[in-house]
């Protein structure tokens, strides 16, 4: 009952060694950042850099979708046999499998350190894995045992491949990282030892002025972030340091948990009466110069630090009305961040019972917006950081610090009744 696979010009598993094609890729994926312009390199956050490399070079092994396995009309064919040193042909039936699969059909050529003395045959589509066989004088079980054997082997030399593929991945996603901090380093080193020089660099007529720091009661130390898009050149700008955001939210946690306990005070105050008394607060930390407002409304934004004339944090206070009215106060916020890395935050103040069910809806209406781009990442019960593109120029990030507060009233006590004496 002889089955005989139909042999393509080379076995799966074979080609080349899955360990040189991987330090292939990864050599590729570093040339990528070799090949970055300066203004690029500088001015493109580096998760959306690393998304982009990754994107491009990661690896799936693939994945057998046997349950959408089916099989061909059996064809009529010859077989020509040697029988007894005489030359024969014999009719027979050539019976095709296709197994549609997941993945890259690349790895099905990659030969892993580990595999059996004989390589599995089989025609690899582009989103297909076809098993050929000609047989004669065979039942359908017979078939369907070679058919197994074959696809067993398959899945044995992808299952092997998996650990050394998602080490890989993560390896890809890991080192582009230092490589491009690193060569960001080397490229901001010269930039700077220029600007401490007796003699300044002559400036572009474009170009715009760096800043100097507000005097600040609590000093706001800046740091250098690149903002422009890859079509105009790296400039440095005003931001604030992380430990500086965090005390922020702070103070302003603080004050929104003192609302919380302390309800029948805030209850029937809207949102300007509840941004002053943070205004109040803030401001108790954060003193402008004669010339700088570093606290106070802009439009109808509700909160925000001022650095030379360029806002580096902002918040909005908000009373909690539903989804439709949280995603805009999130194009509002969105309207007022003009420069990347400039940190904001969002104040709900929830006046119903089912604050489980704002929170869901929070986390869930945010996921919507077209501008998010990384998070949630939990901070507290109620506290959710997010990161948002801008929506002129989606590599100026915005950092997103949603805070939820319940500010429900507490029950009206019924007076007792006359004469009701308890037991």
């Amino acid at each position: 009952m002889p089955i005989i696979p139909i042999r393509t010009e080379a076995p799966l598993f074979y080609s080349d060694a899955l360990d040189a094609f991987i330090r292939l890729r990864l050599k590729q994926a570093h040339s990528v950042i070799a090949g970055h312009g300066v203004d690029e390199l500088l001015t493109t956050p580096i998760e959306d850099q690393i998304d982009a490399i990754v994107a491009q070079f990661q690896l799936v092994v693939p994945k057998l979708r046997e349950d959408l396995a089916h099989s061909d009309e059996p064809q009529e064919t010859i077989v020509d046999m040697n029988d007894y040193c005489r030359q024969i042909s014999v009719p027979s039936a050539r019976y095709q499998v296709r197994v549609p699969f997941e993945g890259q059909k690349k790895l099905f050529e990659l030969r892993h350190l580990n595999y059996y003395p004989s390589f599995p045959c089989a025609i690899i589509s582009d989103h297909e894995l076809i098993i050929s066989l000609v047989a004669y004088n065979i039942t359908a079980d017979d078939i369907d045992k070679e058919i197994d054997k074959i696809i067993s082997e398959v899945k044995q030399y992808l299952e092997w491949q998996r650990g050394q593929v998602a080490a890989f991945n993560k390896e890809l996603r890991d080192s582009p990282r230092t490589k491009i901090e690193e060569r960001k380093a080397r490229i901001l080193a010269p930039k700077r030892i220029a600007a401490s020089l007796r003699y300044p660099l002559k400036r572009r007529a474009d170009a715009p002025l760096t800043y100097v720091s507000s005097e600040l009661r609590r000093k706001i130390v800046p740091t250098v972030r690149p903002s422009k898009g890859v079509t105009t050149p790296f400039a440095p700008e005003p931001t604030i340091e992380e430990v500086e955001y965090q005390h922020i939210l702070k103070v302003m946690d603080g004050m929104a948990l003192m609302m919380e306990r302390s309800p029948s005070t805030f209850v029937k105050l809207g949102e300007e009466e509840i941004r002053d008394f943070f205004l109040l607060v803030l401001n108790g930390y954060y003193e402008g110069g004669a010339t700088r407002e570093t606290f106070n409304g802009a439009g109808k934004t509700d909160i925000l630090v001022r650095d030379c004339d360029r806002n580096v944090f902002i918040a909005e206070c908000k009373i909690w009305g539903g989804g439709k009215l949280f995603l805009e106060a999130i194009d509002q916020l969105l309207r007022y961040l003009t420069w990347r890395d400039t940190k904001s935050a969002v104040l709900i103040f929830s006046r119903t019972k089912d604050f489980s069910g704002v929170l869901h809806s929070i986390n869930n209406t945010i996921e919507q917006h077209p501008h998010r781009k990384r998070g949630a990442i939990i901070e507290g019960e109620t506290r959710f950081r997010y990161v948002f593109g801008n929506p002129d120029d989606h590599n100026r990030e915005i950092i997103v610090t949603v805070m939820a507060f319940s500010v429900v009233p507490p029950p009206i006590a019924r007076p007792s009744r006359t004469g009701d004496t308890g037991s």
